[in-house]
């Protein structure tokens, strides 16, 4: 009965924060703007020909307008209903959010984001949550549409008390669930590096909501971890650009370095652009909450912080790829798509335009814009590079973790509109001669 009134209340809070209301000069702080110009979605660095990105926006649109097909009347998608309830859905909101449609669909964000909270409280009710679940909700909650009053700041603009404390909520079961080793599973099970990365770009997410950890200590381990599980080794690679010969040590930039999902895996594109990812939000963490005292994050861990990314830049410019997930030293390590999104975050987030020699967004924007099917969405089955053991899964239409056309057409989108904000202050480590 509780949680019923709870679920009302909730839904009437909600829609206070998106209904417009007239008021009269200094009585009426509140007012629409349009959201996408608020967000920054699109970022303008990473440009492209105007041909290409004429592309990019119609097939931006046309996935779009297929994705809204797919929404159920009370708001949820059907993706991941097994396992992943709550994440399926939030991932389609967040791309539908990103590609501009909110303007002219407000009430459809709305009736899923309601229907995230249902589900949350039946499934925490249940011990059922997810780490997936959780760190994509969190991060469509950063971004959905909101009632702005320039009289506070773009963290600060209207979210009730009980979104608030909903934020909250997840943000103590994401601290509650890192393991001892310093990160997380889904939480059963044995951990590993894509339920890290997604449960850090949760707490990331919160943090720009104004509701953080309760100490910069308790990135420290997380932090540690993923230094130690990226390779200690790896060939040198030189600066990033189009004229850059990549044969050439003579400018040693970077040591390209990967990572796997769990121990004894192949390294791969996927898990690479997580390690980067990973870290870029604890430094981006870290220098705001201990930058100054440095009791946490001192130098030389910041140093060994930055040289990690890097070199793992440097290992996504070593095997590029746009057309398949890259795996070393050689094959394909299927989640084709959800490589490509990860490719976009690290490329965004380090704000780097090239991976070796390879102009990432631009060869990705073509990809994508080339494989889109006629109806709208995208799917792995058409590009015809999923490997036999990742076709099985596929072809097993009720496994949890099916690769499928809502994923694949979410990832897209959120590649195309370039939707993460880049980490202030990473600079590249010194360039070094040799090793």
């Amino acid at each position: 009965m509780f949680a019923a009134r709870l679920i009302v209340a909730f839904i009437a809070l909600f829609a206070v924060s998106s209904i417009s209301v007239a008021y009269a000069g200094d009585e009426a702080p509140w007012q629409f703007t349009a959201f996408e110009k608020k967000l920054g979605a699109g970022l303008t660095k990473f440009p492209v020909d105007q041909a290409l990105q004429d592309k990019i926006d119609a097939a931006v649109d046309k996935g779009t307008n297929w994705l809204l097909t797919q929404q159920k009347p009370d708001g949820h998608f059907d993706i991941y209903m097994n396992t992943h309830v709550m994440g399926g859905t939030a991932l389609c909101l967040l791309a539908l959010v990103h590609s501009g449609v909110i303007e002219r669909e407000d009430r459809r964000i709305q009736k899923g984001i309601e229907w995230l909270y249902q589900q949350y409280l039946d499934l925490k009710a249940h011990d059922l949550l997810r780490t997936y679940d959780i760190g994509v909700t969190l991060m469509l909650l950063e971004v959905r549409p909101v009632q702005f009053n320039p009289r506070r700041t773009e963290a600060q603009q209207q979210r009730t008390p009980l979104e608030l404390d909903w934020i909250k909520e997840m943000v103590a079961w994401i601290e509650e669930k890192r393991n001892s080793s310093g990160f997380w599973s889904y939480p059963h099970g044995q951990g590993d590096h894509s339920n890290s990365q997604y449960a850090l770009l949760g707490l990331s997410s919160a943090a720009r909501m104004t509701v953080d950890v309760s100490t910069p200590e308790f990135y420290i381990p997380v932090l540690n971890h993923f230094l130690d599980t990226q390779d200690q080794s790896g060939p040198a690679v030189p600066p990033f650009g189009p004229t850059v010969d990549m044969r050439s040590t003579d400018s040693n930039f970077a040591n390209a370095r990967g990572w796997n999902y769990q121990e004894g895996w192949l390294k791969t594109g996927s898990m690479t652009t997580a390690g980067v990812v990973t870290l870029a939000v604890i430094h981006d963490r870290l220098t705001e909450l201990d930058g100054r005292r440095r009791r946490f994050y001192d130098l030389q861990l910041q140093g060994r912080t930055t040289k990690s990314i890097f070199d793992g830049l440097g290992w996504l410019g070593k095997y590029f790829s746009v057309e398949r997930n890259p795996a070393a030293p050689s094959g394909d390590g299927g989640w084709h798509y959800y490589y490509l999104y990860g490719l976009e975050r690290a490329g965004a987030l380090t704000g780097q335009e090239w991976f070796g020699q390879h102009d990432w967004y631009k060869e990705g924007a073509q990809y994508l814009v080339d494989h889109q099917l006629d109806d709208g969405k995208w799917d792995t089955n058409a590009a015809g590079n999923l490997p036999a053991h990742i076709q099985a899964v596929q072809d097993q239409e009720d496994h949890p973790f099916a690769v499928n056309q809502w994923t694949d057409t979410c990832y897209a989108i959120l590649f195309l509109k370039k939707a993460t904000k880049p980490v202030p202050n990473l600079a590249p480590p010194p360039v070094t001669q040799g090793h």
